[in-house]
């Protein structure tokens, strides 16, 4: 949309500037020299149309180059969150079976990796929350279970 707004502007300010060329000193005719009849002026209805012509070309190649550079830049976009992804998934995966296992300062230490990775979708992010949430209370519930045992420990029972 903006690429055709910045056409338009470029096509009518050529068709302006010829159009103010043509108007000249304003009366459409130049006086005869001598002080006689004034003559028709000459037309520049030709080089109106050649530099519209022109302005209109350099507008479609810039279109073109500019979607050329929007592709591009997608592109570029995708590979890198291909490649972010290929690296963010097998870290998640070790995490949750660390947490499985009830190794959770493993488990705590892939996830934080994942978790200083910047660009990741919305997707990953939501499970990476997730199992943030899930080793955070089980490391609570480890911790209680060992502050327990601790009492159970000094009670004698």
């Amino acid at each position: 949309m903006m690429i055709q707004k910045w056409q338009w502007l470029v096509v009518t300010g050529a068709a302006l500037m010829l159009w103010g060329c043509d108007q000249g000193g304003g009366s459409g005719s130049t006086p005869a020299p001598g002080g006689g009849a004034e003559t028709p002026a000459m037309t520049t209805e030709p080089a109106t149309t050649e530099a519209a012509d022109q302005a209109k070309e350099a507008a479609e190649s810039t279109q073109q180059q500019a979607e050329q550079m929007t592709e591009q830049a997608k592109e570029q976009v995708e590979a890198a969150s291909s490649d972010m992804m290929a690296k963010a998934q097998p870290l998640i995966d070790q995490a949750k079976t660390y947490l499985d296992e009830n190794k959770f300062d493993l488990a705590d230490q892939a996830l934080a990796q994942v978790e200083q990775m910047e660009g990741l979708p919305a997707n990953i992010m939501d499970q990476v929350k997730s199992l943030r949430s899930m080793i955070d209370a089980k490391k609570q519930m480890d911790a209680a279970g060992a502050a327990g045992d601790k009492l159970q420990g000094l009670t004698g029972n």
